[in-house]
């Protein structure tokens, strides 16, 4: 875990110094949206989770600690701020007395509301590390308004507890979608947890017919009969109107080509 030092005022990306084992500073760079959360320790101390961890002396660090006495309602605000625009965002919320999480990274939580699950993806060797930290019940209405904004599916939790038995997921993460009458399948960009393995694809029990889905989510196209895409992962956005495929972009930046049926392509 590392020791450093930061300026008076928090920018998007933090400048800060890093101790190394030689007691020496360096400066570094944090980028907040690779911060996961901060958790307060003390009245001097603050506890910061990567998602991606920072390389110092050949070594993969996730934590660090931060010597601070900013209030956690301090630091959303000036995490929060975009100088350029002038405005605040919502990028992160409290969660509990102790604790700020960055809001794209929930994943889940239990049916009780007792706890939240945060998923961070490093990107370095595609691992993912997953947190459980407890819910906070004066946090509670803006936790739920976060999760609104999210697909909310519920699966059962035969392990009592080993993972949420209510689970969230970006729209954002979906690639494309396997519809049929009977059955959605969700193939995502970014895994749910479950039995402790990243999950990828995800069957989604719902009500919701094809027309709803288009209607809820203005970023999904239909290509087919059965098959919606999200525009977000398509490559050859700017061609596919020419062709009779569509190119996705795959988790792992391969890429999947779906056929285009004809009765399709004037909506598109």
């Amino acid at each position: 875990m590392l020791q450093f030092v930061v300026p008076a005022y928090i920018k998007v990306n933090i400048q800060i110094k890093f101790i190394d084992l030689e007691n020496d500073f360096q400066m570094r760079e944090i980028v907040t949206q690779n911060i996961l959360y901060i958790e307060r320790i003390d009245k001097d101390y603050r506890k910061i989770v990567f998602c991606t961890p920072y390389v110092l002396d050949k070594l993969e660090h996730f934590e660090a600690i931060w010597k601070t006495r900013s209030s956690l309602n301090t630091i959303i605000s000036e995490l929060n701020f975009n100088p350029q625009s002038g405005k605040y965002y919502p990028f992160f919320i409290r969660i509990s007395s102790k604790a700020i999480a960055r809001t794209i990274f929930f994943s889940g939580r239990d049916s009780r509301w007792n706890y939240i699950q945060l998923t961070g993806v490093n990107y370095l060797n595609q691992s993912y590390s997953v947190f459980e930290l407890p819910i906070g019940r004066d946090y509670l209405p803006q936790i739920q308004s976060v999760f609104k904004q999210f697909l909310t599916l519920k699966v059962s939790n035969s392990y009592n507890g080993d993972y949420p038995d209510i689970i969230m997921i970006n729209p954002i993460d979906i690639i494309w979608i396997e519809s049929t009458k009977r059955s959605k399948t969700l193939h995502l960009s970014k895994p749910f947890i479950k039995y402790n393995k990243p999950c990828f694809e995800l069957y989604w029990k719902t009500t919701l017919s094809t027309n709803e889905i288009l209607t809820q989510f203005d970023f999904i196209i239909q290509i087919n009969k059965n098959t919606l895409v999200s525009l977000y992962h398509i490559k050859n956005h700017e061609s596919f109107i020419d062709s009779m495929s569509i190119e996705l972009i795959l988790r792992d930046k391969s890429i999947l080509t779906l056929p285009l049926s004809v009765s399709y392509k004037p909506n598109i």
